[in-house]
């Protein structure tokens, strides 16, 4: 049997009118309704500490006793209404489920346009995203034959710095050949010297003569001076 609320099906309308009951405590007291075989139903009054060591035993009734017959049909009646209440929430049970059926299927209709359109809306990106590759790769093609080019022009550029530099570098070593002199250096050591730098100028010197004319004229004078006698003088004698 369902639950039922007794004490407000047995609440009257002039409840709310009757005289305030107090203990001899002075405990204003509620009215309670007993639902015992044998007092199905009565009101009463009692002291709130009633069965306790702190109780005033006070207890008054508000209804005379039950008769027999009430004692019958009551217990029936409050079965039927437990059994009316046990289908009104059934019957309440069965709308809430049919409102929650309709409200999943229009959810799951709902879900599935919006699901139908965010793949539209993947596979526009998807689109988007292939056309974006493809540019990409027709990019990265331009940009390797650019960077090849580059790098072509690049070694050319070395070549020619480095052909520049190589001149250069010869220029300035036959210049510092061509004035290389003596000076503080022994014989041995300023002829040490001048056969380091000669070998690199092998294709401007063409003649032996030429060599030892240039030695000659990077030795102090004093030696050019000594050698030029001897050679002199031999040629003499």
């Amino acid at each position: 049997m369902a639950k039922i609320s007794l004490s407000r099906l047995c609440k009257q309308e002039e409840d709310h009118e009757l005289d305030e009951v107090r203990c001899k405590y002075g405990h204003l007291l509620p009215l309670m309704t007993l639902w015992t075989s044998k007092n199905l139903g009565r009101r009463y009054w009692t002291c709130p500490y009633y069965g306790n060591a702190r109780s005033c035993n006070f207890w008054i009734w508000k209804d005379d006793s039950i008769d027999e017959r009430s004692k019958f049909f009551i217990p029936k009646l409050l079965e039927r209404i437990g059994e009316l209440e046990e289908r009104v929430e059934s019957f309440t049970n069965c709308t809430f489920y049919e409102h929650k059926i309709v409200d999943d299927k229009t959810t799951r209709t709902s879900k599935s346009v919006e699901s139908k359109i965010d793949m539209n809306k993947i596979k526009l990106q998807m689109e988007n995203f292939q056309d974006d590759l493809k540019m990409m790769k027709t990019n990265e093609k331009k940009w390797k034959i650019k960077l090849a080019k580059s790098k072509k022009r690049e070694n050319q550029l070395w070549t020619t710095l480095i052909s520049i530099c190589a001149f250069s570098l010869r220029d300035c070593m036959w210049d510092e050949f061509d004035h290389l002199e003596q000076g503080s250096m022994t014989v041995f050591e300023y002829k040490a010297c001048f056969h380091a730098m000669s070998r690199y100028f092998y294709d401007s010197i063409s003649t032996e003569f030429e060599n030892i004319q240039k030695f000659m004229k990077g030795l102090v004078f004093s030696l050019q001076l000594a050698t030029y006698q001897m050679v002199v003088l031999g040629d003499t004698l």
